[in-house]
């Protein structure tokens, strides 16, 4: 099985237009002056193998797909502790995260721990739907909220459902699940402290 390990790229550790998956091996990226995985137009598919990701710049992702996460199997470590970022093209304040989607994530199996502390971060970000059906998910946002950015656990934009498995989340100053849509919780265990 592979071992990749990246270190102090000045952009992004990975960087992809179409998808990135993984199934297998050992992962490790940290020191990156962008985002740790970036899929521009793509998905994100991970089934089996470890992934680890720490990111400090302001408003960087630990992994981000513009099209949709699956999380099948593995392990994924994340961590994210730079704050925010003004843009000006949006005129919106952008926040770190540790799994963002400008679509949605499907989480079905594996085991997944993300930790933001930056200011108005997100552990798990989806600007469509998120749903559980299985494995664990730990989603602690431990930064700090203001006039303009929130820190949240786990927020969705569209719908969150949760079928099975566990999910705990946790927010230092805000939720620690919000959806902007709907909330199904039909299984599994949840925890929200």
């Amino acid at each position: 099985e592979a071992t990749v390990n990246i270190g102090g790229s000045v952009k992004d550790g990975i960087h992809a237009n179409d998808y990135v998956a993984i199934d297998g091996g050992a992962t490790t990226i940290a020191a990156c002056g962008s985002d740790g995985i970036d899929v521009d137009e793509g998905y994100f598919l991970m089934t089996a193998g470890q992934l680890n990701v720490t990111t400090t710049a302001a408003a960087a992702k630990a992994v981000k797909a513009t099209g949709n996460i699956f999380i099948r199997g593995g392990a994924l470590t994340l961590s994210a502790t730079g704050g925010t970022e003004y843009d000006s093209e949006d005129r919106d304040y952008k926040t770190a995260a540790c799994l963002s989607s400008d679509s949605s994530i499907y989480i079905s199996d594996g085991s997944i721990s993300a930790t933001c502390t930056g200011l108005g971060g997100k552990a798990l970000k989806a600007d469509s739907d998120i749903v559980i059906d299985g494995g664990y998910v730990e989603a602690e946002s431990a930064g700090q909220s203001n006039n303009y950015v929130s820190a949240k656990g786990v927020k969705a934009k569209g719908d969150i459902v949760i079928n099975g498995g566990r999910v705990v989340a946790t927010s230092a100053s805000h939720e620690g699940i919000e959806s902007k849509g709907s909330l199904t919780i039909a299984g599994g265990i949840v925890e929200v402290d």
